[in-house]
């Protein structure tokens, strides 16, 4: 402005350096696009290490979540069952009690002949191959069980 010339803009059309300082100008982008390839790939495998880790824990979520589902699912068809299960002795033992009382049979004769039978499928049952049937040592005690268990068999009927 001293001098009247006012410099809107400077344009440098071309450069050319000495070998040397030309050189190391190619080195030092050499260097700097190396450094950023090596960064980018850094970031690359650091992005994959978390997306699996996210990955791995949602399936043990999801997997923990269905475990703890049919367990719960599991635990309330067994409530169920066993409810099932309280209402169905109840209403036997009071058709029981009920024959008992009009047949006036002595329910303790009726209750240990039914674990005599019990007694006796369950050995049957449980030796499939087995065809050995233990009875008790005095074979009277035996034939009057099962003239008892006859007895209030008919008792009951009529």
């Amino acid at each position: 402005n001293k001098w009247g010339v006012k410099v809107n803009r400077v344009e440098l059309q071309d450069i050319i350096p000495p070998r040397d300082i030309a050189e190391a100008m190619e080195k030092q982008m050499r260097a700097e696009r190396d450094r950023r390839a090596v960064v980018i790939e850094a970031e690359g495998r650091k992005r994959a290490q978390i997306l699996e880790a996210e990955g791995f824990r949602d399936a043990q979520i999801s997997r923990a979540e269905g475990q703890k589902e049919a367990q719960i699912l599991e635990a309330e068809g067994d409530a169920q069952a066993r409810i099932r299960r309280a209402q169905g002795e109840t209403e036997a033992l009071r058709l029981i009690a009920e024959v008992l009382a009009a047949s006036k049979a002595d329910p303790a004769n009726y209750l240990i002949a039914m674990k005599y039978i019990e007694a006796l499928q369950d050995m049957v049952t449980e030796g499939e191959g087995n065809r050995t049937v233990f009875m008790p040592f005095e074979g009277t005690g035996v034939l009057s069980s099962v003239g008892g268990i006859k007895e209030m068999l008919n008792a009951m009927k009529g």
